[in-house]
């Protein structure tokens, strides 16, 4: 079975080669992004336990407050960094702090949680009503941490 992650890993990079004819300006770039997503193909960093995920998705959800945007973000386990644990971080940013330095203290609502399996961080997002499959690169949803 084809992992989903690594569906949407090539889903990329077909969408990037595709971007490079309607753009070849930003063709350097855009390569760059491309190479570098075969790169993690390569080397297995996409593919991980059940999900296929071995680098970090995130997901921009509704936001709760007025001129906020929310996030979450799942992060796996780092062995090599002796981190075993899936990290799931979870809040909200007023608009204006996107595009500055800012720390914990800016964040609304803020949420940090290490869970000890994939399947207890799917039951997780569950229960925060947001479907696992709509994860995907932090940068495609502007992450900003």
């Amino acid at each position: 079975m084809v992992s989903p992650w690594l569906i949407k890993l090539t889903g990329e990079i077909e969408g990037l080669i595709s971007m490079i004819y309607e753009k070849p300006e930003d063709a350097g770039g855009l390569l760059l992004r491309a190479c570098d997503h075969v790169d993690q193909i390569r080397s297995g960093q996409m593919l991980g336990e059940s999900m296929g995920l071995d680098a970090s998705a995130a997901l921009e959800v509704l936001s709760t407050r007025s001129n906020h945007r929310a996030f979450v973000a799942v992060m796996p386990p780092l062995p090599e960094k002796e981190i075993s644990e899936w990290r799931v971080r979870k809040f909200e940013i007023p608009e204006q702090m996107m595009e500055m330095n800012f720390g914990e203290d800016d964040l609304a609502d803020s949420v940090f949680l290490r869970l000890e399996t994939m399947e207890a961080v799917e039951a997780l997002i569950a229960e925060w009503g947001f479907d696992s499959a709509a994860f995907d690169s932090p940068w495609k949803f502007h992450y900003p941490l």
